[in-house]
């Protein structure tokens, strides 16, 4: 399973109960009240090599990805608003407060070498546990 803490802003990756893969991470703007939501949800499908596309909510913003890039390596996390776990190329740093006041739409952002190393661990199905501690 992936396990997603938005009050440490930290992923952990488990494979038959063995810790694989952990990182920092960038969650949903608190202030701009873009919050990462929490739930239990399911990988739905992993995508590669494609256009990062949004839709623009009813006040002109992109909150639905629904891909990623030729760079980017998406993992669609949840039923929920389809928010992704993807690289963030443009992150110099992840962890901490940052997603307080800089954070993402929704999306999970990770470093570029973890995402690509998630994206080739985990498979369609995995549980995803997204909490706040």
């Amino acid at each position: 399973y992936v396990e997603i803490d938005l009050t440490r802003q930290h992923v952990w990756v488990y494979i038959d109960g063995e810790l694989k893969i952990e990182t920092d991470c960038v969650t949903g703007d608190v202030n701009k009240k873009y919050e990462t939501p929490t739930g239990v949800y399911y990988l739905n499908y992993k995508r590669k090599g494609k256009t990062l596309v949004g839709e623009k909510d009813k006040n002109g913003y992109t909150r639905t990805m629904y891909a990623t890039n030729q760079l980017l390596y998406a993992i669609v996390a949840s039923n929920y608003d389809k928010q992704l776990t993807y690289d963030a190329t443009w992150r110099k740093e992840f962890g901490g407060d940052i997603y307080i006041k800089n954070g993402s739409h929704g999306c999970v952002n990770l470093p570029p070498e973890k995402a690509k190393e998630i994206f080739a661990t985990i498979e369609k199905n995995i549980p995803v546990i997204v909490y706040k501690s």
